[in-house]
């Protein structure tokens, strides 16, 4: 995924070379994409297999019993513009931290930057079940994926793919990332998907499967 080194050794590259580099870079990380839905889809096809794995990991509430249909995205160029807020929701932050600057005339100001979550962080969020349900909304799991049954399954049977994701757009910001990270996306969204079960909160309401729950 994102490189931050990568793109530093393109700065002292010739435009031909750079170009080449890109296009490589680029079909790697499509091929990546790839790899990951074919090995995913077979895993979450076996419903079973995927309880065994949240049993074995004491989360009984990760349970699928009944397998919600969410909307359909089947084209991966467009899932950033039909998504809504399913791409902002891969970033997760821990808080704001204060920082002074000074302008060109001199005057000093002061800015807030986002703290991105870290991987320890991350996992801790993940396994975190005991956050008291009032106080949900000013916890930062509660304003990202990281709140949905859904994501958490997917952390639990594919975390390396959704730890890079989680913290590439937390480190580098969702917006900076999102147009080129449409295969991972795409991905992402087919797995979380078929992931989500109608018991879940707030999948069904007033009586009805919410097919856009993902992307609220």
């Amino acid at each position: 995924m994102y490189d931050p080194k990568h793109l530093e050794a393109l700065e002292h590259a010739g435009p031909l070379e750079q170009l080449e580099t890109f296009i490589i870079s680029e079909a790697a990380r499509l091929q990546a994409a790839r790899d990951f839905l074919t090995e995913a889809l077979p895993i979450i096809g076996n419903i079973t297999a995927c309880n065994e794995v949240f049993e074995s990991a004491a989360r009984p509430d990760l349970f699928l019993t009944v397998p919600a249909k969410m909307m359909d995205v089947t084209d991966p160029l467009v899932v950033t513009e039909v998504c809504n807020n399913f791409m902002p929701n891969f970033e997760i932050n821990t808080g704001t931290r204060k920082i002074e600057k000074t302008d060109s005339l001199g005057s000093a100001h002061t800015e807030y930057e986002v703290i991105p979550i870290t991987e320890s962080e991350l996992e801790a969020l993940i396994h975190d079940t005991q956050i008291p349900h009032n106080k949900r909304f000013l916890d930062p799991k509660y304003n990202s994926h990281a709140s949905k049954p859904a994501f958490v399954r997917m952390f639990m049977l594919f975390p390396d793919f959704t730890k890079r994701l989680v913290l590439d757009f937390s480190q580098q910001g969702y917006g900076k990332l999102f147009m080129r990270y449409q295969p991972e996306l795409f991905a992402a969204y087919q797995v979380m998907a078929r992931l989500v079960d109608e018991n879940d909160e707030y999948v069904v309401r007033d009586g009805e499967v919410d097919d856009w729950y993902l992307c609220r």
